[in-house]
């Protein structure tokens, strides 16, 4: 064991001290090639711009190299192998394609292939996004998100290892030691091997794809509600919107599309301030205020509607000197919008 560790420290080390080797040797051939010290000010800054070119391709070097070896080669050669025979020296042309496209099994995988990629991160970000809204609204949301991010730091084959004592199946009157097969048991119900049941086979492998992936999820959509404008969300609740309409009407578009993003930005120096619903526009100003007003663009959660006459004022409860207007209203009696 020993043995082991210092070797695998020794190639480490290795590898550390020669990429520092290389990146000092090459940038050192590269000011010997184009010298800017003690040449002429056009052919010195002639020289530094050139080397200035070629210095990050040397640096990126060992990992094209590294990617075109093992990535791109093998791709080059599978297409060219695809095209003949068995061993690889008769030339067939698409007769293996046929083949494949008529195999059962390989429609199978296509198959698989789309469901996967269907369902896994269509889960993902949902639990993404859920959990994202109720840990923002705890104060223990912090530990709860560590928690939730934590599978991304373990490998496939911990994940594996960690799921196989979920699924495990031992026959019907075995003691199970599998969690899902413990609990079916306790309901009084015969134990199963999931993981070899046609069809459901494979959510029961998505599900820890989407344990893995939710915490990544989660962090992303996290970060996209705490940048969501702080206006858009006061002007829906001043309209009367509910927390259920507040987050799927207004957040949720704002980080599903492309978010809408301030014109301007409100600032102490600014006499007024308005934001444009699509095509309803309501001026929030001071009162007498003549200023071209600051543009806000927000998504439209619904249509907007004056209530009762037609002469309606709502208030901003925090801004008292301000007001919100619809553009045919003007001045009136304190309201409400719908």
């Amino acid at each position: 064991m020993f043995y082991q560790l210092a070797a695998a420290a020794g190639f480490m080390l290795a590898g550390v001290l020669g990429c520092a080797a290389y990146f000092w040797g090459t940038s050192l051939v590269l000011d010997l090639i184009f010298p800017s010290k003690g040449k002429s000010g056009v052919v010195a800054s002639r020289n530094l711009r050139i080397t200035n070119a070629i210095r990050p391709w040397l640096f990126l070097a060992p990992a094209l190299f590294a990617l075109a070896t093992y990535l791109i080669y093998p791709v080059i050669m599978s297409l060219w192998y695809s095209f003949h025979d068995r061993a690889g020296q008769n030339f067939v042309g698409v007769s293996n394609y046929a083949w494949m496209v008529n195999d059962g099994e390989f429609r199978q995988s296509i198959y698989n292939n789309f469901l996967w990629l269907l369902v896994v991160p269509a889960l993902s970000t949902f639990f993404g996004l859920v959990i994202a809204a109720l840990t923002d609204r705890i104060w223990w949301g912090n530990i709860a998100k560590t928690l939730i991010f934590m599978p991304m730091a373990i490998s496939f084959v911990g994940a594996a290892v960690i799921w196989k004592f979920i699924y495990d199946f031992r026959p019907e009157g075995a003691e199970q030691i599998g969690l899902l097969n413990a609990i079916v048991v306790a309901f009084g119900a015969a134990p199963q091997a999931w993981i070899t049941l046609p069809f459901w086979n494979n959510f029961f492998l998505m599900a820890i794809l989407v344990w893995i992936q939710t915490g990544f999820a989660m962090v992303i959509l996290s970060a996209a509600l705490r940048g969501i404008p702080e206006e858009t969300i006061e002007a829906a609740v001043i309209d009367g919107a509910n927390g259920w309409q507040i987050f799927f009407k207004i957040m949720v578009p704002q980080i599903w599309h492309d978010r809408r993003r301030l014109d301007d930005h409100h600032h102490p120096g600014a006499e007024g301030l308005r934001y444009r619903a699509r095509d309803d526009q309501w001026p929030v100003a001071e009162p007498g205020a003549r200023q071209p007003h600051v543009r806000l663009d927000v998504p439209r959660w619904r249509r907007l509607r004056p209530r009762g006459c037609d002469r309606r004022r709502h208030h901003d409860p925090r801004h008292s000197d301000h007001g919100l207007e619809h553009p045919q209203c003007g001045q009136g009696n304190e309201g409400a919008l719908r």
